[in-house]
């Protein structure tokens, strides 16, 4: 949905956004002066360390390049993160001893589905703001929450745009494999009607295991649904199980979602992520004429 006055986003722009929502918060303990603090609940260990550790060195690269410049208001951001290994209850822990000990301004980043469903109660009750969620499911939104402000596209876009394009290259039988937790079973469904609403044929559905020490069964199972291409609803160390056991059992087109695969994915795969198609919402980084590329690039550099 688009708001009647639409800004482009920008890193200034995000951070910014911190700093402007920041006297909501009810931190027991104040950050140090001059200095905007800003919490973060991250998988720094456990199956999604490494797919997100470049998505976590990049948002670093942002905020000392916000700093580089003076900061916001002429305040230094500082990122203070703690490790949740992917668990849903450590995240919402997290949540609590950022704001409440360490005294964060805002909450940023939260990564996976459960994880962030379980803070959202959290920030409605102490007012604090939760900016740029790393996860696009539907199910965030179903309840207005004014202190969650998402930056990503939400999955469903993402999944109409793959189904669209299976059917414009008459791929119209489509499997589904999905990851067996939260981020899956919601989005099963959600996927199971999108297919049928964009006049594909829903071949079959598959649960993965989270580790996806069963994607070889998955794979031989949708292999016997006679499907001509499969849409993955998986993340993490499993996407890596399941492409290689597709391409050796099943040899069908996969697609999937812009959470599932990363530079640390790719480079896992080696080879047998050719013929993977990744739906992206975000920026081309190559692409000269996009302002946030641009700038991007000029920061990489």
């Amino acid at each position: 949905m688009r708001h009647p006055t639409h800004h482009p986003l920008t890193r200034r722009t995000l951070l910014g956004g911190l700093a402007a929502t920041a006297p909501g918060a009810r931190a027991s303990v104040p950050p140090p002066r001059g200095e905007l603090l800003i919490g973060q609940s991250a998988p720094l260990s456990g199956m999604m360390a490494n797919p997100m550790a470049n998505v976590l060195a990049g948002q670093q690269l942002a905020i000392d390049e916000i700093n580089r410049k003076g900061g916001i208001g002429g305040r230094r951001v500082r990122l203070d993160i703690l490790d949740d290994g992917f668990d849903a209850k450590r995240t919402l822990e997290n949540s609590r001893t950022l704001v409440e000990q360490r005294g964060a301004l805002s909450l940023f980043g939260t990564v996976g589905t459960g994880q962030t469903l379980a803070v959202l109660p959290y920030i409605a009750e102490k007012r604090v703001p939760l900016i740029a969620a790393y996860s696009g499911s539907p199910a965030l939104r179903a309840q207005p929450n004014a202190y969650f402000f998402t930056t990503q596209a939400g999955y469903d876009d993402e999944l109409v745009r793959i189904v669209r394009n299976l059917v414009a290259v008459q791929a119209r039988r489509i499997a589904l494999v999905y990851q067996d937790n939260e981020f899956g079973k919601l989005l099963a469904p959600l996927a199971e009607k999108i297919i049928a609403a964009e006049g594909a044929t829903l071949a079959g559905t598959r649960s993965l295991q989270t580790s996806g020490a069963d994607a070889v069964p998955a794979a031989q199972a949708v292999a016997a649904m006679k499907a001509q291409a499969v849409v993955m609803l998986v993340a993490g160390p499993a996407v890596i199980g399941y492409i290689k056991a597709n391409r050796a059992h099943a040899g069908l087109p996969v697609y999937t979602l812009s959470l599932s695969v990363g530079s640390a994915i790719l480079k896992a795969l080696g080879d047998d992520a050719r013929g993977l198609a990744v739906s992206r919402a975000t920026p081309y980084p190559w692409r000269a004429t996009t302002p946030l590329a641009k700038e991007f690039n000029a920061v990489m550099a």
